[in-house]
């Protein structure tokens, strides 16, 4: 299960991040240095979404806290960039960066704070302690997962007709905009029925 859900995680992670300066730049309309603001805002509102994260596992649990935060993803992802924003609304992108620190924060925070409870049940139950190959296993997931979505990412805009540094056509903005929608949740909707 935790693994499952790293690897989902740490794959619609990657898709995001890839696939964010392509939605901002082209679909958007933004400069540099206005996706640069928004990665600051993101960057700081998941310094502050830690803490809520962690408030959510201790008051509920881990998989309760994994299934609020990431539905908050899902949703935030759908609604804002998949029917609302429009180009040149940076108003939106920043309530967006905002919404989704929570599940961002959630996507490392939770499964690594379940590994090693891994650990210990597995020594309650075995009598033997792997941590070792817990952890390494864990780090082999977490580079396939990203390297498996860098993959797809680029298969995707090759796709849908990405030429760089070029105009792009309606065809191809559509395709980036929902490749960055769906790339995202539904790996994170995945994770969710495990």
């Amino acid at each position: 299960y935790v693994m499952a859900i790293f690897a989902l995680g740490v794959f619609a992670n990657t898709i995001n991040l890839t696939m964010q300066v392509y939605f901002f730049s082209y679909n958007m309309g933004l400069s540099d240095g206005q996706m640069s603001s928004i990665f600051m805002v993101n960057g700081i509102a998941c310094c502050i979404a830690a803490f809520g994260v962690d408030l959510l596992c201790k008051k509920f649990s881990k998989r309760t806290a994994w299934l609020i935060t990431i539905c908050i993803m899902i949703v935030t992802y759908v609604v804002l960039i998949g029917f609302i924003a429009q180009t040149g609304q940076i108003a939106v992108l920043y309530v967006f960066a905002v919404l989704t620190s929570l599940g961002l924060c959630a996507v490392y925070q939770v499964p690594w704070s379940m590994i090693p409870d891994c650990v210990e049940i597995n020594e309650l139950q075995t009598g033997q302690r792997i941590e070792g190959i817990i952890f390494g296993f864990t780090a082999v997931i977490q580079k396939a997962a990203a390297a498996i979505a860098i993959s797809v990412a680029g298969a995707g805009l090759t796709k849908v007709g990405y030429v760089a540094n070029e105009v792009q056509t309606a065809h191809t903005l559509a395709g980036m905009k929902w490749l960055f929608v769906l790339g995202v949740s539904i790996p994170y909707l995945l994770s969710l029925s495990i």
